[in-house]
């Protein structure tokens, strides 16, 4: 959360005369979220202060939710199927997916969860590059092999 413009709005040393007011734009952008999470709750806090002993501090709490894209087949309340699981690091040897589906320029996550669920799997992913979309029904430790699937 900050002042759109700190020098020019509500700037610090601002004089505001008895029964006066002021009025300043406040920009409250939070970090973009990965795709397919839930709804998430944040809040700020923007601190007003004067030289009126009678007035005090003044914490003013700003509310809101972020929001993220909802990728792939959606479920009927509007979320997506899949869920956002982080970010995994395969190896050529050892993949995590039991088949990879070269979609080439076409793919990306929604593309690579519909192609996913329409071929009867349950995990879908996307490599680094956007090219390659791996489908698995499961993944378990005997499947990975050790230090392939990093949390990163």
């Amino acid at each position: 959360m900050t002042a759109t413009n700190p020098t020019g709005e509500l700037s610090e040393g601002l004089k505001i005369p008895p029964g006066g007011s002021a009025v300043g734009n406040v920009l409250f952008q939070p970090a973009v979220r990965p795709v397919n999470l839930g709804p998430k709750p944040i809040n700020g806090t923007w601190t007003l202060n004067t030289d009126d002993l009678t007035f005090g501090v003044r914490n003013v709490l700003v509310q809101g939710v972020i929001l993220s894209r909802q990728l792939g087949p959606l479920l009927p309340d509007g979320t997506s199927r899949y869920k956002y699981l982080g970010c995994y690091k395969d190896a050529v040897a050892g993949r995590l997916m039991d088949k990879n589906n070269n979609l080439k320029l076409n793919n990306e996550n929604g593309i690579c969860q519909q192609t996913c669920v329409g071929q009867g799997y349950i995990f879908a992913g996307t490599d680094m590059y956007g090219y390659s979309c791996g489908i698995a029904v499961k993944l378990t430790t005997s499947t990975v092999p050790s230090g392939v699937l990093v949390w990163k």
